[in-house]
Parts: C-alpha cells; sequence; structure tokens
C-alpha cells in the first residue's frame, strides 16, 4: 500500500519517489500573462519584475526541497524503512492485522573484521523494544563485546487477547510472521546472516522466546525464557534448540516453570534449568550474567550438523540442582547425580554463571 504525506506542495507517491501535481508557485498559464505585463512597464518596473522572479524562484528551490524531505521521511517509516532515531538505534516497522510493529536495532559499536549475530531482546507485556537497546547498559556492553546486533520488537497485545490464548505471545499467530520480516530486513541491510538467531524473553517475552523456538527451531540458535506465567507444551521438535529456563523461586510464575522444565526433561530436551532462592519477578543481575554466559557461548558455535534435525553437542559438565555444583560429564560424581537433578552445562564458562546463586 502506497503511504501519502501532505506537505507544502501536495501529496507525494511512494512509488515513484514524486509529487503529484505541480511544485511551481505560478502555473505556465498564470505566469505567461504576468511576464506580458511586466515587459509593458518601465525600465524601473522591470527592475522590480527581476527581483520578483529571483523572490519566486527562491522559493520553487525551497519547495522542491521540502518535497525531498517528504520523501525521504515517508519512506524512512515505510516498512523495511530506517526510522529517524537518536544515536545508533535504528527502527524497522511491520504491519500485521489490526496493528504495526516496531523493531528498534542496534549494531554493535565495535564490529570491524567480525562475523556478526543476531539477538532478539524481548522485553515483559507491552514493553518498548528500546528499554535494552539504549545507552549504556549491559545489554550493550554485551553486544559490543560478542558482535551482536540487537532487536527490540515492540509488541502490543490486550489481557482480553491473552486469555484467549492470543496476541503476541503465540508466534503462530502473526508476531512470529512479523519478526522473521523484521530480522530478515535488518539482515540485508547491516549485512548479518538471518538464518538463525537467538532470543533473550523475560516475562511476556518468555512466552513468545519459548514459543518461537517451538514453532521454528530451524531459526533459532539459542533461546533464554525466564519467568513466563505459563508455557507452551514442550515438542521434540525443539530437540536442536539449546535453551536456558529460569525463574525466581519468590515468583508466583515458579511452580508453572517447574513443571515446564519436567515435561522437557521427560523428552530429553538440552536445556538448562537455574531458579534463584528468594527472587520474585524481576530481572537481577545473577540473571543477566547467567543469560549471557550462555547466549555467549552459542553465540561463538558453529550449528551442529544435520541442521535442525540434528541435536545439540553433548555438554562438557553436569550440574545438580540440589547443591548447585557441577562435575565433568565423564566423571563418577556427574553419573551419580539422579536423572531428575541433572543440569547440562556446555562450558565451564557457563557452569561457574550458573553455580552462582545468590541474588545481588
Amino acid at each position: 500500500m502506497l503511504a501519502t504525506s501532505y506537505l507544502a506542495c501536495g501529496p507525494i507517491c511512494l512509488a515513484t519517489g514524486e509529487c503529484e501535481g505541480s511544485h511551481d508557485l505560478l502555473s505556465t498559464s498564470d505566469a505567461e500573462p504576468f511576464r506580458r505585463r511586466t515587459a509593458l512597464h518601465s525600465e524601473k518596473d522591470s527592475f522590480l519584475h527581476r527581483i520578483t522572479c529571483e523572490f519566486m524562484s527562491s522559493i520553487r528551490l525551497e519547495r522542491y526541497f521540502i518535497c525531498a524531505l517528504a520523501v525521504a521521511s515517508v519512506a524512512c517509516n515505510s516498512f523495511g524503512g530506517i526510522a529517524d532515531e537518536p544515536s545508533s538505534l535504528k527502527s524497522v516497522h511491520v504491519d500485521v492485522p489490526s496493528r504495526d510493529v516496531l523493531f528498534t536495532y542496534r549494531r554493535p559499536q565495535t564490529d570491524a573484521g567480525r562475523a556478526l549475530r543476531i539477538l532478539l531482546l524481548v522485553p515483559g507485556f507491552n514493553g518498548s523494544g528500546r528499554t535494552w537497546l539504549e545507552g549504556d547498559n549491559e545489554w550493550t556492553r554485551f553486544a559490543d563485546r560478542e558482535g551482536l546486533v540487537l532487536i527490540g520488537p515492540t509488541f502490543q497485545t490486550t489481557t482480553g487477547e491473552v486469555r484467549a490464548r492470543k496476541g503476541y505471545y503465540y508466534p503462530a499467530l502473526g508476531s512470529g510472521e512479523a519478526t522473521l520480516r523484521a530480522v530478515e530486513e535488518i539482515g540485508r541491510r547491516e549485512r548479518v546472516p538471518v538464518d538463525k538467531f537467538m532470543i533473550f524473553g523475560f516475562s511476556a517475552g518468555a512466552h513468545f522466546a519459548h514459543g518461537f523456538a517451538l514453532w521454528k527451531p530451524e531459526r533459532v540458535s539459542a533461546f533464554v525464557a525466564y519467568s513466563a506465567g505459563w508455557w507452551d507444551k514442550p515438542t521434540l521438535k525443539a530437540k536442536a534448540v539449546p535453551g536456558l529456563i529460569m525463574c525466581g523461586e519468590g515468583d508466583e510464575r515458579y511452580e508453572a516453570t517447574r513443571t515446564f522444565m519436567a515435561q522437557a526433561a521427560d523428552l530429553n530436551l538440552p536445556w538448562m534449568w537455574r531458579s534463584y532462592a528468594g527472587l520474585g519477578h524481576e530481572i537481577r543481575p545473577p540473571v543477566i550474567r547467567m543469560a549471557q554466559a550462555f547466549l555467549k557461548f552459542y553465540a561463538g558455535q558453529a550449528p551442529p550438523p544435520g541442521g535442525a534435525g540434528g541435536a545439540v553437542r553433548p555438554p562438557a559438565f553436569i550440574g545438580d540442582i540440589q547443591r548447585y555444583v557441577y562435575f565433568e560429564a565423564d566423571s563418577e560424581e556427574a553419573r551419580n547425580i539422579p536423572a531428575d537433578q541433572r543440569v547440562p552445562l556446555p562450558s565451564r564458562e557457563v557452569a561457574e554463571a550458573w553455580k552462582t546463586e545468590t541474588p545481588q
């Protein structure tokens, strides 16, 4: 659908980038009598005529300039365009049924010579996608260190939709396709691979994160879902997608999250579990450190052989969720950990972040 802007020069068609109708203040037919009249005046009047024409020309040039600005402004805010954002932030708008979704993104500040990856950061209920992309914070610093293009979607829904199991919580109902369109457009503009990307989601964002991994597992290299209120039933479709599921033990969402993890364990899905004693529905530094250690590991990993139908590499360590200690995967101590208390840990750095329990 064409967007139209009514500025000084009239409607602007994005299909051609041109203004409809004349840009001049005087049409050719209107200007001719003016020229004939001024030619009959005295030399003094001729001087006035020249001044008038110069003035009219300057107005026409100004209107051409306004038209050019209008075309740029409207084009940049259409689908796939870059909106006018401060500093390093840019945006892509995607139309979905009944609403428009804004995806804000940020390229790392130090990306020279590195292969970049995409990390989608999905905030809580109806949160702004700019939340974790603005300024100097733990996510922007992480992205700069690891060479990550951050994308923050600004989804909108209602409590009625959520209760009816509709809205962006459920990627298969539209938010997933919108995300894929935005990721592909951003990847094209920033020259970043888009075949797989990582997702971090908190609260409502955790609904989206795990739902997307179950819906399109072949597009997800790893996901973190922290503190969702309820969960979709896990399936074997996600057997090749590394996941980290977390929740505070003081959060009312804790029991639902533990049930979800038990279902995932029954399917031998390669997902890590981490809870935090005394922590409610909030994000604290240990949660961020855990998520970033996990995402850092998988950002640096090549996909396992076999694509989406393959398997995650065997863990290097096994953790015990009763004591929050870990052992090498092939050790006697690891083999003695009961099956319902075992957590696969892919590296020592991830294992060290996992065993640090006390929220600070």
